[in-house]
């Protein structure tokens, strides 16, 4: 839905695991992160992340583009997936929203079910200071 108001967000694509770091992830997805690390201080809690991110402009209903990353994980990376969560892993989809912005849409039953199957989980931030990527 094209528009003249200054709507955008950003998709993100996070993934957490104790054992599978940072680059047996890249190499998995195919995709270059845009954060990718290690947190915790001992061999007991470390958990590597990784994250891709792509910022929308122009468009208001982000549950497309929510929906076009689950299929895209499933038409090509399920197996992956299905494993990484299986070993304790976790993937998550967050949309980030701009604080200034009135910006909002509704997850349809079909998305719900493809995160439920995948055991994905999506989350939603408002980040006030979420700075619109062309500017």
């Amino acid at each position: 839905m094209k528009n003249d108001y200054n709507y955008y967000y950003c998709i993100k694509l996070e993934l957490t695991h104790p054992i599978i770091n940072p680059e047996q992830i890249t190499q998995a997805l195919g995709l270059e992160p845009n954060h990718q690390g290690c947190k915790g201080d001992n061999v007991v809690e470390v958990n590597y992340y990784w994250t891709y991110s792509r910022y929308t402009e122009g468009e208001r209903i982000f549950s497309i583009e929510v929906e076009n990353v689950l299929d895209w994980l499933i038409e090509n990376k399920k197996i992956f997936i299905d494993n990484f969560i299986s070993t304790q892993g976790k993937v998550r989809i967050i949309v980030e929203l701009p604080g200034k912005v009135n910006i909002g849409c509704t997850f349809p039953k079909t998305l719900l079910k493809k995160a439920l199957d995948l055991d994905i989980i999506i989350g939603i931030a408002v980040l006030p200071s979420l700075k619109n990527s062309y500017q």
